[in-house]
């Protein structure tokens, strides 16, 4: 049985609380004054059970969309605030999947060799190596939030099957989105290095796009500005837990209270988190010493 890496999870613990305190800096500002309202009221329809809460839920996370990122496709704001959210969101996954497993430090280390033997920078290489940052995340992260907005938008006042529906489109559409950045890439590379485009060669690179040395770092980065999946989570797993237990009735009420909503949150995650965590691990621990 697999045990759970520490370091993964005190940096996936960092990356959420990290989030949580971005998040309240924005809705704490006076233009959030009226969001912060519609927020209280949505986490106690959450407790009652209102029949209205999906559709109230959806109108509040498109108006938060709109604050953080801006109402028009290609604004100042938008732009500004995509290229941060996706350097936050590659330098946290990075560290989560542990920097030394991904493409970040293979680079690192083929930078290091090739300076030892030649005594300089390999500024083409250089070049190169930066480019899967620049296009997969920064340009088609893009793409993939002006996507996420078009079916935020197209959700509104949909039912629970609609939304459902509608979440497993963005998956795919974020995919999609970002297969094509990689064959973008490829075609730049192939263009300006190697005067060659061959279709059977971009196939067999394909797969390294979701390998842990390669792409996947860049691929779970394009997920990061999928607001539906919030609502998602707000909605469909809360509510439940707040049928199913009373501790969820406290948790609501102290996020709904909270002057920080989003770190009260990410405190509570965390502690899931953390319970998970030392569950698996004694799971682990007492599996590995009965069989092996």
């Amino acid at each position: 049985m697999i045990l759970p890496s520490l370091h993964n999870m005190i940096f996936l613990i960092i990356f959420i609380t990290v989030i949580g305190v971005i998040i309240d800096l924005f809705i704490q500002k006076d233009n959030f004054s009226d969001w912060r309202q519609g927020f209280v009221e949505l986490w106690k329809k959450l407790i009652t059970g209102s029949n209205d809460l999906l559709h109230d839920a959806n109108r509040l996370f498109c108006e938060l969309f709109d604050k953080i990122y801006g109402s028009q496709s290609f604004s100042r704001q938008r732009i500004y605030a995509s290229v941060l959210s996706s350097t936050i969101a590659l330098v946290g996954i990075s560290l989560i999947l542990g920097v030394e497993n991904t493409y970040f430090n293979i680079m690192f280390k083929h930078a290091q060799s090739i300076y030892k033997i030649n005594k300089t920078i390999d500024w083409n290489w250089l070049f190169r190596a930066m480019l899967y940052p620049i296009v997969l995340n920064i340009i088609f992260d893009y793409f993939s939030l002006l996507e996420t907005r078009k079916l935020l938008e197209f959700s509104k006042n949909k039912g629970a099957v609609a939304v459902f529906g509608l979440i497993i489109l963005d998956l795919l559409f974020t995919i999609f989105i970002f297969i094509i950045g990689f064959l973008f890439l490829y075609a730049i590379n192939a263009f300006l290095f190697t005067s060659k485009f061959s279709y059977d060669e971009f196939k067999e690179l394909l797969p390294y796009i979701f390998k842990l040395d390669a792409g996947l770092v860049f691929f779970l980065t394009t997920f990061v500005t999928s607001f539906i999946w919030i609502i998602a989570l707000t909605i469909y797993l809360i509510w439940p837990l707040h049928k199913l237990t009373p501790v969820t009735d406290a948790i609501c009420y102290h996020i709904g209270k909270s002057k920080q909503p989003a770190s009260t949150f990410s405190a509570f995650l965390n502690i899931l988190i953390i319970t998970i965590f030392v569950a698996w691990s004694l799971t682990g621990f007492i599996m590995n010493s009965l069989f092996c």
